[in-house]
C-alpha cells in the first residue's frame, strides 16, 4: 500500500509549474530521510530579499522596472564624456577635455589632460596685475598703468597701420606702444600729435632696414622716446618740410644708424640719447628761420665717417640755442663737432648759443667757421673748444700829444692804438673798446700810462670813460714834468651791455698846457 502512494506523490509534484513554502522535499543523511520545505531551503540557500535602485539626490538610477521583469540601463557618454568597455569587461567613463590651438597660441590651463586627475592651473597675479573673483568670472585688471585710450599696442608689424608702396601712415593723436622687437624696410610718417615708443630702449627695439629715411616728421608735435632704434644703412630723421610743430627725441638707444638727419621743426629736445654705431653725417638744418634747439646727454661710442658734421646749422637762426653734455668717441681725423654761419649770423639779434661740457675724443675738431670770439656764442667747458672770454688788449703805438684847450676839462687821450687780442671786444685806430657780447658783461678795466709834460711841471688827472661820458671816481692824478716821465695805473669795473665802449680821457689841473703821453697798455677782461 506504501509503494504506490510514494510513486502517486512524485507523478502529482511533475505536473506543478511553482512552488509553495510549504512544499516538502525529500532528503536523505546518514540513513536518514527528512522532510524539507521549500520555504526551508531557499532561506538556507541566501536566496531571500528584494532589489532596489538609489536615488540619491535625484540620480538617475541604472535598475528600472519591477520584479521580476527588472532592466538594467545602458551608459552612453554624453558632453565632454566618452563611455567604453575595457578588455576586462568593466565600462570605463573618460573625460574628453583638451587645450584648444597649440604651443604657439599661449599657455595651456590643463597640463596633463591624460591624467587621472584633471587639474586646471590657477591663475597668478603677477607685477602690476590683480585678479578679482565677481560671481561667475575672474576678472584681470592692470593695476600699475593704466593705458590711455589713445594709445596703440604694438606686438608685431601687423599692428601698425597697413604699408602702402612701403609707407607706413601714422595716426593723428595716437602712441603706438611696442611691446616685441619689430623690423620693417617700410618707412614710418608721423602724423600730428604722434608718438613711436616703448617701455625700454634696451629690450625694446624697432629695425628699419631701408636705405631711406626711417621717420618723417610732418606738422604737429611728434616724439620718439625709450625705445632702441636700428637703422644701419638709412636715414633717422627727416623733418625737412616741418614749419609747425615740435620734436622730443628722448632716451633713445641707437644701436646702429648711418645718418642722424635733419632738425628744421620749430622745436626740437634732444634728450639722453646713446648711439653706438656711427657711419654717416650727423644733424642737418636747412635754410629755416627762428628755430629752438636744446640737446642734452647724447653720447656717440663711434662715429667712423671722416667728413662726419655732428650738428651743422648751415643758414638757420635759432631763437634758442643749447648744446651741452655730448660724448663723441672719433676714430678718424677730419670729422667736425659745430658747423655754423659767420659772426654769429645763427643767432638771433640778443639771443645766446649754449655750447657747454662737451667731450670729444679722436680726430674730430671743435668748430668749423664758428669761433668763440663770435657775438652771441658762450663756450663753456669744452675739452676741444676754447672758452668764451670777453676781453680786450691793445697798446699805444708810438708817443703822441694830447691837446687840451681848457684847464680841469678832460678830454680823450690822442695816439694811434694796435690791438692785441680782442674777443667781445673791437678796438679801433684811436683806442676806443667796445662791447659786442650780448649780455651784460661785468667788465674789468686797466690801463698803465707812462706821460709827461708838454712844457712846465703841471698836474694831470686821468680817467676811464663809458660812452663819451667820463667817470669822476676813476681819476687818477699825478704831477710831472716836461723832462721827466711819470706813471699812474687805472683801475675800475663797469657793467657793459651790447655797444657800450670805453676810453681814456686826460685833464690838466693846473692850465691849458698839453701832455704829451709815451706809452699806453689798455686791457678789459
Amino acid at each position: 500500500m506504501g509503494c504506490p502512494t510514494i510513486k502517486k506523490a512524485f507523478e502529482d509534484s511533475l505536473n506543478k509549474s511553482s512552488l509553495n513554502t510549504s512544499d516538502e522535499f525529500l532528503t536523505y543523511d546518514n540513513g536518514t530521510i527528512y522532510n524539507v520545505t521549500f520555504g526551508d531551503i531557499v532561506t538556507q540557500s541566501g536566496l531571500t530579499g528584494s532589489l532596489t535602485s538609489l536615488n540619491d539626490g535625484g540620480a538617475t538610477p541604472i535598475l528600472t522596472g519591477t520584479a521580476p521583469g527588472y532592466l538594467i540601463r545602458g551608459i552612453v557618454g554624453g558632453n565632454g564624456i566618452q563611455s567604453s568597455v575595457n578588455a576586462q569587461g568593466s565600462i570605463t567613463l573618460n573625460s574628453q577635455v583638451a587645450n584648444s590651438g597649440n604651443a604657439n597660441s599661449g599657455e595651456a590651463l590643463i597640463p596633463n589632460t591624460s591624467a587621472d586627475t584633471i587639474n586646471f592651473r590657477r591663475l597668478f597675479a603677477g607685477n602690476g596685475i590683480t585678479l578679482t573673483t565677481e560671481s561667475d568670472r575672474i576678472i584681470i585688471d592692470n593695476s600699475e598703468v593704466s593705458l590711455a585710450s589713445n594709445t596703440r599696442i604694438i606686438s608685431s608689424l601687423s599692428d601698425f597701420p597697413t604699408p602702402v608702396s612701403g609707407v607706413i601712415t601714422l595716426q593723428d593723436n595716437i602712441n603706438y606702444f611696442l611691446t616685441a622687437d619689430i623690423s620693417t624696410s617700410n618707412r614710418f610718417v608721423f602724423g600730428t600729435n604722434t608718438v613711436v615708443s616703448a617701455a625700454d630702449s634696451f629690450n625694446t627695439t624697432l629695425t628699419y632696414t631701408g636705405t631711406g629715411d626711417m621717420f618723417t616728421f610732418s606738422n604737429g608735435l611728434a616724439g620718439v622716446k625709450e625705445i632702441g632704434i636700428n637703422c644701419a644703412n638709412g636715414t633717422f630723421l627727416n623733418t625737412a618740410a616741418v614749419a609747425t610743430g615740435n620734436l622730443l627725441l628722448r632716451w633713445i638707444l641707437l644701436y646702429q644708424v648711418k645718418n642722424l638727419g635733419s632738425l628744421n621743426s620749430p622745436a626740437t629736445g634732444i634728450y639722453n640719447v646713446f648711439i653706438q654705431s656711427h657711419t654717416g653725417q650727423g644733424f642737418t638744418v636747412g635754410a629755416v628761420a627762428n628755430r629752438r634747439l636744446n640737446i642734452d646727454s647724447f653720447t656717440v661710442q663711434s662715429t667712423t665717417n671722416a667728413t662726419s658734421i655732428f650738428a651743422d646749422l648751415g643758414t638757420a637762426t635759432f631763437t634758442s640755442l643749447n648744446i651741452a653734455n655730448v660724448n663723441i668717441a672719433s676714430s678718424v681725423a677730419g670729422q667736425k663737432f659745430l658747423k655754423g654761419a659767420a659772426s654769429g649770423a645763427n643767432l638771433v639779434a640778443g639771443v645766446i648759443g649754449f655750447i657747454s661740457h662737451n667731450t670729444i675724443t679722436g680726430g674730430m675738431i671743435g668748430l668749423d667757421t664758428v669761433t668763440v670770439n663770435d657775438a652771441g656764442w658762450d663756450f663753456q667747458n669744452n675739452n676741444k673748444i676754447s672758452d668764451t672770454r670777453p676781453v680786450a688788449l691793445t697798446y699805444l703805438s708810438s708817443s703822441a700829444a694830447t691837446a687840451i684847450s681848457t684847464v680841469n676839462t678832460p678830454v680823450v687821450v690822442n695816439g694811434s692804438f694796435t690791438a692785441v687780442e680782442a674777443s667781445l671786444f673791437t678796438t679801433n685806430v684811436n683806442g676806443r673798446i667796445t662791447y659786442n657780447g650780448v649780455r651784460q658783461h661785468n667788465s674789468d678795466i686797466t690801463a698803465s700810462i707812462t706821460f709827461k709834460s708838454a712844457s712846465g711841471t703841471h698836474d694831470f688827472t686821468f680817467y676811464t670813460a663809458k660812452n663819451g661820458v667820463v667817470i669822476s671816481g676813476s681819476g687818477v692824478t699825478q704831477e710831472v714834468t716836461a723832462t721827466t716821465t711819470a706813471n699812474v695805473s687805472l683801475i675800475w669795473d663797469l657793467p657793459l651791455n651790447t655797444n657800450d665802449y670805453v676810453e681814456i680821457w686826460v685833464e690838466n689841473n693846473d692850465n691849458s698846457n698839453n701832455v704829451t703821453i709815451d706809452n699806453i697798455v689798455y686791457r678789459i677782461k
